[in-house]
């Protein structure tokens, strides 16, 4: 629960009581981050409204610059709660890597090197909104449900590179996926993933074609097709991690590091030198003989039997 959030939901200048207590109940259960992921059916029961109201409620205050919802799916395709970004809270947590948030990371954005400074939104066509004791927040219209999130909407982080501008890597990721298990044309338009794999130190060819090949090479129906580069992240994550482990197994034996095999004893060796020492006339302990080296001395005829007995072992 974020205090933040609720207060800034609960001093919104929205009119309608039913969607502000939505706004409200949003502002509850988000984090520090401002996102949230409650079911339908829970804020139908926290708010004590219809599934239409609540449908119309969300729809309006996303298109009122709220709130902004993200598509989220399981791994094979099917559709879970959406996430919710109360991008109209200046007051939250703004991610600095990919992976800080399991939500925001769906967005495919990256840190941006120079910190921005800017706290308004801009909203084309609608009046501003002035929240008392807070910052105006001016957000543009919504992109489709699904969409990326605009740089706008997030002032300290951008997409990389211009707007329109190719990743490298983009050609070459398109090129091995199975278009018969992707959705090319939601990749292409959600390649900012791909630079942060790159910056973070992924080998194209060692680590990220590979993997793309092996997870995209069965078929997938239409409405159960990867969407997003974030499905690869972690299979990726764990090639990159086994790759560098093989790489330092093998730098380690390439400069001799590794512990030399064991020889093992030479079991008749050891009871020739024993042998000297019975033979040599000096005092030998009878702790120093066991039965079965006795019987294996006598066996190979090291000693005598007349030596043993003098020094009391036979």
């Amino acid at each position: 629960m974020s205090v933040q959030a609720i207060t800034w939901a609960f001093q919104a200048s929205v009119a309608d009581p039913i969607k502000k207590f939505i706004l409200v109940t949003l502002g509850n259960y988000a984090d520090e981050y401002g996102v949230c992921w409650p079911s339908q059916s829970t804020l139908i029961a926290a708010c004590s409204c219809s599934e239409r109201k609540l449908r119309e409620s969300l729809k309006s205050l996303e298109a009122e610059g709220w709130i902004k919802r993200i598509q989220r799916r399981r791994k094979n395709g099917s559709r879970r709660s959406d996430a919710v970004l109360l991008v109209g809270f200046s007051e939250r947590k703004i991610p600095l890597s990919a992976d800080e948030h399991p939500i925001l990371a769906l967005l495919d954005v990256v840190p941006d090197d120079t910190p921005s400074t800017i706290t308004r939104h801009v909203v084309p066509g609608l009046n501003r909104h002035v929240v008392p004791g807070l910052n105006r927040h001016v957000v543009p219209d919504p992109p489709a449900r699904g969409a990326p999130l605009e740089p706008s909407l997030e002032p300290s982080i951008t997409t990389t590179g211009a707007r329109g501008t190719r990743e490298p890597w983009l050609d070459r990721c398109l090129e091995a996926v199975n278009s018969h298990a992707v959705d090319a044309a939601a990749l292409a338009s959600n390649h900012e993933l791909l630079a942060i794999w790159k910056r973070e130190g992924y080998d194209l060819d060692a680590d990220v074609i590979p993997l793309l090949v092996a997870r995209t090479e069965v078929p997938r129906p239409m409405d159960q097709r990867i969407t997003s580069w974030t499905y690869f992240r972690d299979a990726l994550r764990s090639a990159k991690t086994k790759r560098l482990r093989q790489a330092e197994t093998a730098r380690i034996a390439e400069n001799g590091k590794t512990a030399p095999a064991a020889v093992p004893p030479d079991p008749e060796a050891a009871l020739r030198q024993l042998a000297d020492w019975i033979n040599s006339g000096q005092p030998v302990p009878s702790s120093a003989v066991s039965n079965v080296k006795r019987d294996a001395l006598i066996g190979l005829k090291l000693v005598t039997r007349e030596r043993l007995r003098e020094l009391g072992v036979y």
